[in-house]
């Protein structure tokens, strides 16, 4: 499923630090096809060349005055859609990687950490899952293509934000320790994870069939967490306003607002605005969706 993610390495430079936070952009060797990382010396919200796939700007001094730190990433629509969905992700991990590990601690997942049997079959055949089911809608209708193209940038965006973050590890000399893929996704994963971890699956013939496990008893899940939010939808359908109030566990406190604006292609590769392309949420890192009022 993600072996399109070996042709890609994260070559890490220095992050530009301004007054107003860090900068740094994603830059594609024209010669490999390989990512590199390098400060961003323009404050130009327009990209510097056609070889920068993204673009990020990250400023953690904003938790003492707001609570929330802030980071905004823009993507070029004139690279390949993995390719920007990859740059994206190795910002954001490189960026903000001293709080994916501090959230990884707080959550009990840090490097010392590892996936209990139950939870671990149960991502493995989510995983197998979403890939079958990627292979089936390239041989489907348009709709279907155009949705699992998007449920693969975001896993590509999630292994970008790894490899971001392995590469400022390894440069940090010490003080960030390396932290695995299933550290990540448990981190995205939240309150779902300890949900999954106390079911049992059904048996080896739903893995094998490729389906996703079949849980016994199911009604633990829903006593498992609940959340209240105000929703309306503005005339004429507008937009779509959701508020809810901060509320949950110390570990999700370490919030990061995030701007992202990602155009993406379609697969008759003419420039379209996908719903969403531009997106404002509050998550604790390194979420790839909001989940923090």
């Amino acid at each position: 499923m993600h072996s399109m993610l070996a042709l890609f390495l994260a070559l890490v430079a220095p992050a530009a630090a301004t007054l107003s936070g860090t900068a740094m952009s994603a830059m594609v060797e024209p010669s490999t096809g390989t990512l590199r990382l390098v400060p961003r010396r323009s404050s130009a919200a327009s990209f510097e060349s056609a070889k920068e796939a993204a673009w990020a700007h990250y400023k953690d001094s904003a938790y003492a005055s707001t609570g929330w730190a802030r980071l905004e990433v823009h993507t070029n629509p004139a690279v390949a859609d993995s390719i920007a969905a990859l740059a994206a992700g190795m910002l954001e991990g490189n960026l903000t990687a001293s709080r994916i590990y501090e959230a990884a601690m707080n959550s009990g997942v840090g490097p010392l950490w590892a996936m209990n049997a139950n939870t671990s079959a149960f991502v493995k055949a989510n995983d197998e899952w979403i890939a079958s089911m990627q292979k089936l809608a390239a041989h489907s209708t348009a709709a279907d293509r155009a949705y699992w193209h998007q449920v693969s940038l975001i896993y590509i965006q999630l292994q970008g934000i790894h490899q971001g973050y392995s590469a400022a590890a390894a440069a940090s000399g010490g003080t960030l320790p390396p932290l695995s893929f299933l550290s990540l996704l448990a981190l995205n994963m939240g309150d779902e994870l300890g949900a999954f971890s106390g079911f049992v699956p059904g048996g080896e013939a739903a893995v094998a069939r490729g389906s996703l496990p079949v849980f016994g008893d199911l009604r633990p899940f829903f006593d498992a967490g609940k959340c209240s939010a105000l929703v309306k939808l503005l005339d004429g359908g507008a937009d779509l306003l959701i508020a809810q109030e901060t509320w949950g566990s110390l570990e999700s406190m370490l919030r990061i607002y995030k701007l992202y604006v990602t155009l993406t292609l379609t697969l008759t590769l003419t420039l379209t605005l996908t719903f969403g392309s531009t997106s404002n949420t509050s998550a604790r890192a390194p979420s790839s969706f909001g989940d923090i009022g």
